[in-house]
């Protein structure tokens, strides 16, 4: 990287809220937020939770006209990227627009107005909704923030699988750090629906899974059944780190270096060997010049299932084998609930463990696997003794992406 970039703003809306001291709160609470679900019927189904954002006024940012032609996801979208420019204290008018970026990561996009739109197609031109087709791709959401707030420089939206949130992260810390853009809105996230709720239901993702009688996504523990799914997004102002020294931005955290590797897995299976994630924290702390024992805790992927869960500590162990202590690893997927756009809802939980010194714990972790080297953080929050974090996620397909963030000269950001 040639400039340094740096994170000077949060906007979350997630089933906890929207606001970062009370989603940080559930955090450290280390209970899963999903609850039955109350927009569809599931009765006929094994599976009834999901974790659920609340009903929030968006008309606060939204003009009412403008509303009701959004889908969901780009609602969510919206709001939380003024809820970032506003924790950025930093005002968009101020940078030439075509010095403003907007990069986005997403599974699946809006899966509710696709699932109408194309429904409305099969039953003929009488029941189609053409207002629809705009938010039936999924850069929908990233081409709408950059209309309503009039950026007008590097647009682009990643969609792959789970670690969509991550890619978007790397190419818009690119775009800061090789000077082609001045701030970027990075986010990622999901909305809940009902067609992809069945879908992951038919395909026996979701827990309980056959067998098995408790619905609840336990990563790590020993007893785990499948995912929870939820929704929510998130979204993270990046500039360069003269640019935001110079304005007097509190500052977050530093992306010190991203990474990416695959495997040679089909696209429906995880890479169970775990060389790819090895491959890709290894190269991510590398990059970033970070020693083990610096490293206050790796922020996983894990979401309940057989073999990730697994994959994932074993890789964790590797990679700090030579470490003085047990590396802590937690994951916060269960959190909120599983979506494939989570890196940076992850992200921002991670610059809040920073803020506050303390490593949040795995949410319905009871029973943890035994891992060497690997002490996996349970029941209550940990204190955060290093100054950088390492996140890693693994996708179906075998992707694996690691991200190290640290703080700026091992001081404390000021508050919120």
């Amino acid at each position: 990287m040639n400039k340094r970039v740096v994170i000077t703003g949060l906007g979350c809306v997630t089933p906890a809220g929207t606001e970062l001291h009370t989603v940080w709160q559930a955090a450290i609470a280390g209970k899963s937020l999903a609850q039955p679900v109350i927009r569809f019927n599931t009765s006929g189904l094994r599976s009834k939770l999901a974790g659920q954002v609340p009903d929030i006024d968006y008309t606060t940012v939204i003009p009412p006209m403008a509303l009701r032609r959004l889908d969901p996801l780009t609602r969510m979208v919206i709001f939380a990227g003024h809820l970032a420019l506003k924790d950025a204290a930093v005002d968009p008018a101020t940078i030439p627009p075509e010095r403003l970026g907007i990069v986005m990561g997403t599974g699946y996009g809006s899966t509710s107005h696709t699932d109408e739109f194309f429904r409305g197609v099969v039953a003929g031109a009488d029941s189609l909704n053409p207002s629809l087709f705009p938010n039936t791709v999924p850069n929908a959401s990233a081409s709408s923030l950059a209309i309503h707030l009039k950026f007008k420089g590097p647009n682009s939206t990643f969609t792959q699988k789970e670690v969509s949130g991550e890619a978007a992260l790397a190419f818009a810390a690119d775009l800061i750090s090789n000077g082609r853009a001045d701030l970027v809105l990075a986010g990622s996230g999901e909305e809940l629906s009902e067609f992809m709720f069945h879908s992951l239901h038919q395909v026996r993702a979701l827990s309980p899974r056959p067998n098995h009688n408790e619905e609840v996504m336990r990563p790590y523990d020993l007893r785990r059944n499948g995912w929870v799914v939820g929704e929510g997004c998130a979204i993270v102002v990046l500039e360069d780190l003269e640019r935001a020294r110079t304005r007097g931005a509190r500052i977050y955290a530093e992306i010190a270096a991203t990474a990416c590797r695959s495997g040679s897995d089909g696209p429906v299976a995880y890479d169970a060997t775990g060389r790819s994630s090895v491959a890709a924290m290894h190269e991510a702390l590398a990059l970033a010049k970070i020693p083990p024992d610096d490293v206050a805790f790796v922020h996983g992927s894990a979401n309940g299932s057989t073999v990730l869960d697994r994959m994932e500590a074993e890789a964790v162990a590797e990679v700090f084998a030579g470490r003085s202590e047990p590396m802590p690893l937690i994951s916060t997927r269960s959190l909120f609930g599983a979506l494939e756009g989570y890196g940076v809802i992850k992200l921002a939980l991670s610059c809040l463990a920073l803020q506050y010194a303390a490593i949040p714990p795995t949410p319905e972790l009871e029973l943890p696997m035994k891992v060497p080297g690997i002490r996996l953080v349970n029941h209550s929050p940990a204190p955060l003794t290093g100054s950088a974090i390492l996140l890693h996620s693994a996708s179906y397909g075998g992707v694996a992406m690691a991200l190290a963030i640290k703080q700026i000269d091992h001081e404390k950001p000021s508050g919120e």
